[in-house]
């Protein structure tokens, strides 16, 4: 699997790589380091009562991307990083010295997106573009595989149900206890 995916990175690099898209893609992947902004929207949205449900579900999500993502499932699953596998690839930011699947970038990003996209339905569309160019960016930038942003993105989503289903559980307890 990973020769078909080093020959998609390389595709991208050969078909798409200029100084434009390198800009782009460097700001969106940096926005998204340490998940830094997800977690600050989520604690903006916790601020506001109109808005705390979705600062809730999306900081519980963020917090499964840690725990289950970050900590867990790179270290278990260790894949090199593409860059490491294939050292012809261009590389234009710092390496990492982490594993590759899941990407955490794109974890996050959909783990926020999707929670605040099922409540805010109306921005559903920019939120969940978003979340796609931050994986678009970890692929156009070699950090990761296609395979570690599908995967990212599948358990940004999973968790992001997952939070949505224990804000639920904790808020019918809420009520039964009134």
């Amino acid at each position: 699997m990973n020769s078909i995916e080093i020959q998609i990175l390389k595709f991208v690099q050969e078909t798409f790589s200029c100084a434009f898209l390198d800009l782009i893609f460097k700001f969106i992947s940096y926005i998204g380091n340490k998940g830094a902004v997800w977690i600050v929207c989520a604690l903006v949205l916790c601020i506001f009562k109109k808005t705390r449900k979705a600062g809730i579900i999306s900081a519980i999500s963020l917090i499964f991307c840690l725990i289950l993502g970050n900590m867990a499932l790179k270290p278990l699953i260790g894949r090199m990083r593409p860059y490491e596998f294939d050292t012809s690839l261009k590389v234009i930011i710092p390496l990492l010295k982490d594993a590759s699947f899941p990407s955490g970038h794109t974890m996050v990003a959909f783990a926020f997106c999707h929670s605040t996209a099922k409540i805010y339905k109306k921005y559903r569309i920019p939120l969940y573009a978003l979340a796609v160019f931050m994986g678009l960016s970890r692929i156009y930038l070699c950090m990761h595989f296609p395979t570690d942003v599908i995967f990212g993105a599948f358990f940004g989503i999973l968790f992001a149900i997952a939070a949505g289903k224990i804000y639920e559980l904790i808020a019918k307890g809420g009520k039964r206890n009134e």
